[in-house]
């Protein structure tokens, strides 16, 4: 057995009473005909005598005078070849609206060689396809199943013949209906992905018109994408570890300096855009180059983690967030935040430090401790973007300078005021 496709348009023109009046000579070809023999035959020679039918019927010029696209008619070759053509036919109207000539435009979409004796063995490929397949009727019902779609649906392929599609839970009367009005109004059905049975698929649904190009059944495949979309799965998940990495300080596992400037850039910005208020807190451990000296640098490193993970932790809202800006110095950023709900904040964050009484022999409380500085801006000062920004962390710089001043463990605060630079 051995199948041959044809993509080649083919044209011809057949009067009322469907005979030819002009063919390419390609459909002689293609239907292993002698040269010249479709002169003066009927459009219906060879063709399967269901389709032949059928089309005999919807061309009779009382019955319609509309074209016909993508019809699908079988032909029953005299050497032992079938073929399937598509074909679009259109009525060709005189004056007064009357048909006179049919013009149609054919394409070969498959052929079967049935010289051989050993038969085609459809149901055999059918049923062993590596996709799983149905076939559905207007009616909803399944016409057809293989194993592997049986398998998707949790049942015997036996019991689902006949069955409503619905039933399967693959698809919804709703998906069907609505496929079926897409391809009656000659579009074409989208493929989806879907999960079922803890398996991904894509699924693809295509009409199978007939001889007048109505669409009188649909078949749907699902093809297996699972370890595609397992590996895709690993890919984000791998890329979303590496763009972490790249926002997150190594040792503390806060957000890092390169992420501070620029979620420092993008809040002004916002503010500047949508009003409001926004504050940054710069937090400094006291007195840490002492505690390092005394009680090693690994006991430093383990000593800015606690600290980290204890002023997150009383960060309650989720736009506020905390970085490691160097060093012992951390920055916290606190969107459409007033000075004295950030003082709040800063008081919390400084408190849930130092109730962790981790030892410091060198500091004046017997632990260590943090100083905070808060500055504030007002949309009016932030329409000034990049010296908004640096005019924050200057300010809050000048506040946190001051908290120590005043014997650490403290938390201070300053109002941001940007002056346009000459030329700006």
């Amino acid at each position: 057995m051995s199948v041959r496709a044809n993509s080649e348009v083919i044209q011809w023109r057949i009067g009322t009473d469907l005979v030819y009046q002009s063919v390419d000579a390609a459909k002689e070809r293609l239907l292993d005909l002698p040269a010249g023999s479709l002169a003066g035959a009927s459009l219906t020679h060879c063709m399967h005598p269901e389709d032949a039918a059928m089309l005999s019927r919807a061309l009779a010029p009382a019955n319609n005078r509309r074209s016909f696209t993508n019809c699908t008619v079988r032909y029953v070759c005299p050497k032992g070849t079938h073929t399937v053509t598509s074909l679009n036919i259109t009525p060709e109207c005189d004056a007064q609206g009357t048909i006179m000539t049919y013009f149609g435009r054919e394409r070969c979409i498959g052929a079967v060689d049935m010289h051989n004796d050993t038969p085609p063995g459809f149901e055999a490929v059918f049923s062993r396809s590596f996709m799983a397949f149905c076939l559905i009727d207007r009616e909803l019902r399944l016409r057809a199943v293989n194993e592997l779609f049986a398998n998707i649906a949790g049942r015997p392929t036996t019991r689902l013949l006949c069955t409503h599609a619905d039933e399967t839970g693959i698809l919804t009367r709703e998906d069907l209906a609505e496929a079926f009005w897409l391809l009656d109004a000659g579009g074409m059905i989208p493929e989806k992905e879907i999960i079922r049975r803890g398996k991904d698929y894509v699924m693809s649904i295509y009409g199978l018109p007939d001889a007048c190009g109505d669409t009188a059944s649909i078949c749907v495949f699902l093809r297996d994408i699972s370890l595609r979309k397992g590996l895709e799965r690993r890919l984000e998940a791998a890329n979303r570890k590496l763009e972490e990495i790249s926002v997150k300080d190594y040792l503390t596992g806060v957000f890092n300096r390169r992420h501070f400037d620029e979620t420092l850039q993008k809040e002004v910005g916002r503010l500047a855009r949508e009003g409001g208020v926004l504050c940054v807190a710069m937090v400094d451990v006291d007195n840490f180059k002492l505690y390092n000296d005394v009680y090693g640098h690994l006991a430093g490193d383990n000593c800015l983690t606690c600290v980290a993970k204890a002023m997150g932790a009383v960060l309650l809202r989720p736009a506020d967030e905390i970085f490691r800006y160097g060093g012992e110095e951390f920055a916290i950023i606190m969107p459409q935040t007033g000075k004295e709900q950030a003082l709040s904040v800063a008081e919390r964050v400084r408190e849930a430090v130092s109730d962790l009484r981790i030892p410091h022999c060198k500091s004046a409380f017997g632990h260590v401790t943090i100083s905070i500085g808060v500055a504030a801006i007002d949309a009016a000062n932030a329409i000034f973007r990049q010296q908004a920004c640096e005019e924050l962390i200057r300010v809050a710089d000048k506040a946190l300078y001051r908290a120590k001043n005043a014997g650490r463990n403290k938390v201070d605060c300053g109002q941001c005021r940007v002056e346009q630079q000459p030329g700006e």
